[in-house]
């Protein structure tokens, strides 16, 4: 079952399912979050009430009850469902950075930690060019530490005493 609500900010009618009664959602014409209610709201109108189904002014007032809702946000993708759909997984380095830190070697590990935070950062504003870019540097100063240790080994093992 399903009941037609309008929108408090911008006025646009929608069909929601009973499932979503008393629930916030956010509309899709103005972007406001909104408490959905099954009372005081109009019915949807069946096709035997004189009008027949799927005519103009049902189409242009009413979204379908099978549709799934969304909302745009401006910094970020669509947000489908409460899912958000759009932009591709993110790798941030943050966890081995910490690791590298503890078990192998801090200065690096410290310098990718700051690079992996900014990174995160970015990413949570909107701007994932600058947080690829810098997820790209905390990578390479995780590999770098332990480079360098492997390096400092070998020069060791074959020039010390």
């Amino acid at each position: 079952m399903s009941f037609i609500f309008t929108c408090p900010h911008c006025g646009q009618k929608m069909e929601c399912s009973d499932a979503w009664s008393g629930k916030q959602a956010r509309c899709p014409a103005c972007d406001e979050m909104m408490n959905l209610s099954s009372r005081s709201v109009e019915k949807p109108a069946s096709p035997s009430s004189g009008e027949p189904a799927g005519s103009a002014s049902e189409l242009s007032l009413s979204r379908p009850a099978s549709a799934p809702s969304f909302s745009v946000s401006s910094r970020s993708s669509v947000v489908l469902e409460g899912k958000a759909v759009g932009r591709p997984p993110f790798n941030s380095h943050l966890f081995s950075s910490i690791l590298l830190t503890i078990f192998c070697c801090p200065p690096s590990g410290i310098v990718a930690i700051v690079y992996a935070v900014k990174a995160i950062y970015q990413r949570r504003i909107g701007n994932d060019d600058l947080a690829s870019a810098y997820a790209k540097r905390a990578a390479i100063w995780m590999w770098l530490g332990p480079i360098a240790w492997g390096l400092l080994i070998i020069v060791l093992c074959i020039f010390g005493k």
